[in-house]
């Protein structure tokens, strides 16, 4: 994508959350290929981004609360400290991306792959995570409280300091 018509998108996404909707419109991202695109803090919440390939972008410390990344491919993507909460990213691929420190709260994780990804720190409370891969993963220091962790693969993972309170 033109990084201008993507400029442009993302003023208009910008000023539909701040109006409420009332002005400018969601971005639809839907199918857009960004591949190492330069989104360091952008305000992607709401955002439809299913299936998307965002493979080396930069999303650090991107909001991307509620958003829609479900099938999105966002390989050795950076998300680190991104907001996550609520997003859809069922079926995404993560293999090898880097979500140290990133809120992933109530997040529709189900069967998406994080092998190989970097999580340290990462909050997972409450998330659906049935059928997810973390074979490989660093998970130290991982939150996974009330999480449902259903079928999930943590072969070969790094799970020391990870905690798993009142897991359903």
């Amino acid at each position: 994508m033109n990084p201008e018509h993507l400029k442009r998108i993302l003023s208009r996404h910008e000023l539909y959350i701040l109006t409420g909707g009332k002005k400018g419109e969601a971005a639809d991202l839907r199918y857009t290929d960004l591949r190492c695109a330069r989104l360091r803090s952008a305000n992607l919440q709401g955002a439809d981004l299913t299936c998307a390939d965002l493979r080396h972008a930069d999303l650090s410390r991107a909001k991307l609360d509620s958003a829609d990344l479900h099938n999105a491919d966002l390989n050795h993507a950076d998300l680190s400290r991104a907001k996550l909460e609520n997003a859809d990213l069922h079926n995404a691929d993560l293999n090898h991306a880097d979500l140290t420190y990133a809120n992933l709260e109530f997040a529709d994780l189900r069967n998406t792959n994080f092998s190989n990804a970097d999580l340290t720190g990462a909050n997972f409370s409450n998330a659906d995570l049935t059928w997810t891969n973390f074979s490989r993963a660093n998970l130290t220091n991982v939150n996974f409280s009330n999480a449902n962790l259903s079928n999930t693969d943590f072969s070969n993972a790094n799970l020391t300091g990870a905690k798993m309170d009142n897991l359903p």
